[in-house]
């Protein structure tokens, strides 16, 4: 994918959590889960919502990522706290 031939954008958040889609969906790319989870979590330490809302649930499905429920709940909450309606969802049925 184009973003990837430009090694000096790589490293924004929002960059990060475009490729973490373009793997979990092979938009692009070969799709593979474990190469999203890793781009996943690079934008999510960075504070990105929507980053953090994916990796919780790729924790809770056990996609790319081994599964767990306290992982899912962590990023999910980092998510939630920024105003993340989908991750505030997951919290209250999980």
């Amino acid at each position: 994918h184009q973003l990837l031939a430009r090694p000096e954008r790589r490293h924004t958040r929002l960059v990060q959590f475009n490729l973490g889609l373009y793997y979990e969906r092979g938009n692009g790319v070969a799709q593979d889960f474990a190469e999203a989870a890793r781009w996943n979590r690079l934008a999510a330490d960075r504070g990105h919502p929507e980053a953090q809302h994916n990796l919780a649930v790729q924790y809770r499905n056990g996609t790319g990522l081994p599964q767990s429920d306290a992982e899912a709940a962590r990023w999910s909450r980092l998510a939630s706290d920024q105003g993340h309606a989908m991750s505030q969802f997951n919290l209250g049925v999980c």
